[in-house]
């Protein structure tokens, strides 16, 4: 099976001491086995049991390009840019994401959902400048690939869930309130268009206030706003 060997430990916590980090670090030094590309690389976010690195952001968002633009040419977003940040965001989220279904069994992947993922994949990625730049090893990009379908996965569900009516009533006020945007139409030529926005806005106010609980029940912190 081409995911077997991704395994629940991937979300087990670690736990580093000074002392483990400097002998690791030591370890490295004198026996560089794996590309100097896997260490050359600034942390950019942490929670309260992981450190995300800004090549793992690279990675990732090749990843999410790869997903849905086939067409793409690849390129490792500039690190000082505002979609790199965005895309910092986006990385700690559907980490937090992907942690939190693990202890729910049914939103965890299949087999099945994740090779229809896979086949979506475009495989021209791998053959880019960028990926090659960063190296990344089959098991590294494959526990970033199953995080981030994973996540895709249980947000859909979350969102689903959060889906509520908007009654008549409340699509009427929002055009009264709003009565300049419709000009002279009626309330009747927008009623359906008007309920369909604030079901939307409701699932989307509900997604960011249950990421604000990850993020807060994690101590996620993106360290590029702190500098």
């Amino acid at each position: 099976m081409f995911f077997k060997d991704i395994s629940i430990r991937l979300w087990q916590p670690f736990f580093m001491s000074q002392a483990l980090s400097s002998f690791m670090i030591l370890t490295f030094i004198l026996f560089p086995k794996p590309s100097l590309s896997e260490f050359l690389s600034m942390s950019v976010a942490r929670t309260n049991s992981y450190i995300f690195t800004s090549r793992e952001t690279h990675i990732q968002n090749l990843l999410e390009t790869a997903l849905e633009d086939s067409s793409s040419e690849f390129k490792k977003l500039s690190e000082d840019s505002q979609a790199f940040y965005n895309q910092v965001e986006k990385t700690i989220v559907e980490h937090l994401v992907a942690q939190e279904a693990s202890h729910f069994s049914t939103v965890r992947l299949t087999d099945e959902e994740l090779k229809k993922a896979f086949d979506r994949l475009s495989k021209a990625v791998f053959q880019s400048p960028a990926w090659k730049s960063l190296e990344p090893s089959e098991k590294e990009w494959k526990e970033i690939f199953f995080r981030k379908v994973q996540a895709s996965k249980f947000i859909q569900f979350r969102a689903q869930s959060s889906v509520i009516p908007v009654s008549d009533v409340e699509a009427r006020k929002y055009f009264n309130e709003n009565r300049l945007k419709f000009g002279d139409s009626s309330f009747e030529q927008f009623q359906e268009n008007i309920k369909i926005y604030l079901r939307r806005s409701q699932v989307e106010q509900r997604l960011k206030d249950w990421y604000d609980v990850l993020r807060s029940k994690h101590k996620a912190r993106n360290l590029l706003s702190e500098i």
